[in-house]
């Protein structure tokens, strides 16, 4: 896209009735603000896409400071509306829905639960048995459901977990890899 500048004159009136001065308005161009509101609101929506500010700063040529600036009066644009969006779970986004959100419901979907459940259980066992948790074809084994193993796999699980008790996998949740309270985890 080839950029352009464009320079616009206006004019400041004063009232003779209050004395109080006014620039001239442009359609698009909200007074005090140097963007218009199209080119405000597809910043924000790359920037809630996932750029980041530096990129966008870079991208756009303006700064980080006025994108975050713009970015929060869109999400309070948003939360006026009342609009459910989708978003990542790191710890930045979820810092700042709560700031700016204090009424929001964060949901998270069942990948955003088991995923780091897995990663922390996967680190006990680590604890457990160092050598077993390196063993990709192990990994496989424990990871999986009794009922998507063939009965080579259900033997050799079975061999494993009589070998090392403490380690199990949990019926009642999918692909958890639980850790019984008879050896302390210290995460």
């Amino acid at each position: 896209m080839r950029q352009c500048v464009l320079e616009l004159e206006t004019q400041k009136w004063v009232c003779r009735g209050c004395g109080r001065s006014f620039w001239q308005r442009f359609p698009g161009i909200l007074p005090r603000m140097r963007a218009t509101e199209p080119f405000r609101r597809s910043v924000c929506q790359k920037h809630f896409d996932g750029i980041s500010r530096s990129r966008l700063a870079q991208r756009e040529r303006v700064s980080s400071a006025t994108i975050e600036r713009w970015f929060l009066r869109y999400l309070g644009v948003l939360a006026g509306e009342r609009i459910s969006r989708c978003m990542d779970l790191a710890a930045s986004y979820r810092a700042l829905v709560r700031k700016h959100f204090p009424q929001a419901k964060i949901v998270a979907d069942r990948f955003h639960v088991v995923r780091p459940v897995n990663q922390q259980l996967l680190a006990c066992w680590k604890n457990i048995d160092p050598v077993g948790s390196k063993q990709r074809g192990l990994v496989s084994l424990m990871r999986r459901h009794a009922h998507h193993l063939s009965f080579e796999q259900q033997e050799r699980r079975s061999a494993y977990l009589r070998q090392y008790p403490a380690c199990r996998l949990s019926t009642t949740s999918s692909c958890v890899l639980e850790i019984t309270p008879n050896r302390a985890c210290p995460h």
